[in-house]
């Protein structure tokens, strides 16, 4: 059988064009799957709805006998300093409404608009609480009086909560760790932004950080 040089030249420029024509498919239907990542709002939504901060923790408190005074007059017995002691549970996120939502993509490069991460709801441990040291049992003996403070106390840690740098900067990591897992996988650049400032992006293993690299720091510490 004699070789056939024009036959073997039509095949490999069939085979290039195919081979070709697939990879072109592959880089197609990945860009799709990036373009329609970025505008899966809803799954966006989800996530970050998901990745909310829980913190246990307690708070103490200095009242004042004239800024706190229904509060310092209840709890205050022979002492005339009052520090309340007080056992809590927060949760901070965010609420990513559509219209506080927005991606501003160049290139591979993805700008995340959000809105401020806040305090989103908050439980006190009443029987818990703690004056000057010690369990408050012996001021539930007048339950309406202990019901009629117990809306200045809510109110008074929730201006101290609501401020807690330390807690907003927990609940903007989890939410920026978040949303680079849900970009970074697809070689999407992103840079996060809560309510017109940006938070520099964490050290992730797995993401931007060497995991091997990350597992030797742990067992050295």
């Amino acid at each position: 059988m004699k070789f056939n040089l024009k036959t073997f030249l039509v095949v490999v420029v069939l085979v290039a064009a195919i081979a070709g024509a697939f990879v072109a498919g592959m880089y197609s239907g990945a860009g799709k799957v990036r373009d329609g990542l970025l505008a899966n709002y809803p799954l966006f939504k989800t996530l970050i709805s998901n990745a909310q901060t829980e913190v246990d923790s307690v708070i103490t408190i200095s009242l004042s006998p004239t800024e706190d005074a229904a509060l310092y007059n209840f709890y205050k017995g022979s002492a005339n300093e009052v520090v309340l002691t007080i056992p809590y549970r927060a949760k901070y996120g965010m609420d990513l409404e559509a219209k506080n939502f927005k991606t501003d993509r160049k290139k591979d490069e993805v700008e995340l608009i959000l809105p401020r991460c806040y305090l989103m709801d908050y439980n006190l441990a009443f029987d818990d609480i703690k004056v000057n040291g010690i369990n408050t049992w012996k001021h539930y003996s007048d339950a309406a009086a202990y019901s009629s403070v117990k809306p200045a106390l809510n109110e008074r840690v929730r201006m101290t909560l609501e401020k807690h740098k330390e807690h907003i900067k927990k609940g903007k990591h989890k939410i920026t760790v978040a949303a680079m897992w849900f970009l970074m996988p697809y070689k999407f650049k992103p840079r996060v932004f809560f309510d017109g400032q940006e938070f520099p992006l964490p050290q992730v293993p797995g993401l931007n950080k060497d995991v091997t690299e990350y597992l030797k720091e742990q067992v050295s510490h």
